[in-house]
């Protein structure tokens, strides 16, 4: 099984038949795992994880794990391991494109493994006028960084910055810098811009691989081009990530009459950390320069058109943002429902965009408030759906948002473009 082979479908038989997360990780104690049921891993990816799970937990765990996943990718956070297996786990990892290390925060340890679908996901990225996909369960970190600050973060976090693909000029604006990472490897590759998170489908004919770290073509739902990196020859040659220090605090010994001191090593142990998906934060990317100012829009809006954006995931917000913008849209965005309830009121909007679980709304009662307005909740699956219908909007919109989409329901409701 090559993980990284575009539109890998998970086919049923023996070996090859997927299987639901919850199955995979039966017997451990997970918190926050009732949804585990739906997400599917293929045959191959359930067996490999648990496998090093049980190397790196032993067979007594004392604490339960953490997990997080969305449509490409499934992350648990281990919040104790015993490091004498590490580096066998993660060999085990690799074969199927996962990857171990450190967490972003505390000093737990994070496991990220690809999860079966209907199509690949990447994360789209531009380097000058090359556009790249890295498959997006080798992704681990997404930032928006000056190139001073980004040579600082490599050297604090012991993680190269690998040459770029296409060399542009070079500019002292921010630009994205993504953590990539396979078993214990991890090294920063920065783009010129980011295009977004999406599925794809191999594109046909396109040719030979414009680098020699570069894999088979895909095609985005829009029709445009990106070609594949493999994580395996980009991380060649990469050292393992430092692991955080761990220490244990000392053991009393206790002496026999006859004997010398007997000490018992415990298993080594790290602070419990809360899981979340790969999304910027928002001293990453505030305020957000492009590195060339955004083309005039191909369809220009009628004067006044007004769009809110409510949503947590800061890349989404990005996207919808740079999206409606490029139609003539001027927009707005706000991250929890408090600021929504704020902003409601402050000015006249003809759409909104709203997440239906929120921080500071998770079960999608702020949705109740955009009653008769041109509303549009950003679902992740049916449970979702099925909220917003009973909050009383109609719309609904998919994520990962594709542009095809989001353009359909602008149209749904009227707003879309004048011709010139």
């Amino acid at each position: 099984m090559n993980p990284f082979e575009p539109n890998a479908e998970p086919r049923e038989g023996p070996g090859n038949g997927s299987v639901s997360a919850a199955s995979a990780l039966e017997g451990l104690a997970i918190a926050g795992a009732q949804r585990l049921s739906s997400v599917r891993l293929t045959s191959v990816v359930a067996a490999t994880l648990r496998a090093a799970i049980d190397l790196v937990l032993g067979e007594h765990p004392s604490r339960p794990l953490t997990v997080a996943w969305d449509d490409g990718a499934l992350e648990i956070t281990l919040p104790e391991l015993r490091l004498d297996h590490l580096t066998a786990a993660a060999s085990l990892l690799e074969t199927i494109g996962g990857s171990l290390g450190a967490a972003r925060e505390g000093r737990s340890f994070l496991m990220r493994v690809p999860v079966a679908g209907p199509r690949s996901m990447y994360l789209m990225l531009e380097q000058a006028t090359l556009g790249i996909a890295i498959p997006w369960h080798s992704v681990m970190r997404i930032r928006l960084i000056e190139p001073q600050a980004l040579e600082a973060l490599a050297r604090r976090e012991g993680c190269p910055v690998l040459p770029p693909f296409v060399t542009a000029p070079s500019t002292h604006v921010e630009r994205p810098a993504v953590l990539v990472a396979l078993g214990l490897r991890r090294a920063f590759l920065v783009a010129d811009r980011l295009v977004w998170r999406m599925p794809a489908t191999p594109a046909e004919d396109e040719g030979m691989a414009p680098g020699a770290n570069l894999g088979p073509a895909v095609r985005n739902a829009e029709g445009e081009v990106f070609w594949v990196v493999d994580p395996a020859r980009l991380l060649k040659g990469v050292d393992p990530a430092p692991m955080p220090a761990i220490s244990t605090p000392p053991r009393p010994t206790v002496k026999a009459p006859s004997e010398p001191p007997i000490e018992r090593p415990e298993p080594l142990r790290t602070a419990p950390a809360e899981p979340a998906m790969i999304e910027l934060r928002p001293e990453d990317v505030e305020p957000l320069r492009d590195p060339e100012p955004s083309p005039p829009p191909a369809r220009p809006m009628r004067p006044g058109r007004r769009a809110l954006v409510v949503e947590d995931s800061i890349v989404g917000r990005i996207f919808l943002q740079r999206l409606l913008e490029s139609q003539g849209f001027s927009v707005e965005a706000a991250s929890n429902a408090t600021q929504l309830r704020h902003i409601l009121g402050a000015a006249r909007w003809d759409i909104l965009f709203v997440d239906v679980a929120l921080p500071d709304s998770p079960r999608g009662d702020h949705l109740r408030t955009l009653s008769g307005a041109n509303a549009v909740a950003l679902v992740r699956d049916a449970h979702d759906e099925k909220l917003a219908t009973q909050a009383g909007v109609r719309l609904s919109l998919r994520k990962p948002f594709e542009r095809g989409d989001l353009l359909r329901v602008v149209e749904a409701l009227g707003l879309q473009g004048e011709t010139a």
